[in-house]
């Protein structure tokens, strides 16, 4: 069984990202600690995924609209306070769809060994972004 940061675990879901997601799509990952919330020990990684290219998806068109209609929301649970923190388990789940998923599946909440989440989540983007063109909204 992998121990494993949270940072570590956005470098794990990095390295594992097809070509097309690295070329084509843009993942923003942040950090919620602990230390701010009434649950000890269950800090989370926030993960969100767009359909679009990175510049793409950082201008704003339609008021940030066009970058909401392409994104997925996943939520990391289980990490210590601070990033750094080195954990055994890890639970991920699939917060928000907002774009169509003509023929993709959603992504099925699971618990287990850091690295094998972080395959396990990589292994899904990739497959969503090979199957889902961008829904470019905004002009």
């Amino acid at each position: 069984m992998a121990i494993m940061s949270a940072s570590k675990f956005v470098d794990e879901l990095n390295d594992h990202q097809s070509p097309l997601v690295a070329r084509n799509c843009t993942i923003k990952c942040r950090f919620a600690s602990s230390r701010y919330t009434t649950a000890p020990n269950r800090s989370m990684l926030f993960v969100n995924f767009y359909n679009l290219p990175i510049p793409r998806s950082e201008q704003n068109r339609g008021g940030g609209a066009e970058a909401e209609n392409n994104r997925m929301s996943f939520i990391i649970s289980g990490f210590g306070e601070d990033i750094e923190d080195r954990v055994e388990t890890v639970r991920v789940e699939n917060r928000i769809n907002v774009f169509s998923l003509k023929g993709i599946k959603a992504l099925r909440a699971k618990s287990g060994d850091p690295y094998k989440i972080a395959v396990y989540l990589a292994d899904y983007i990739n497959d969503v972004a090979a199957k889902i063109a961008p829904n470019f909204t905004h002009g």
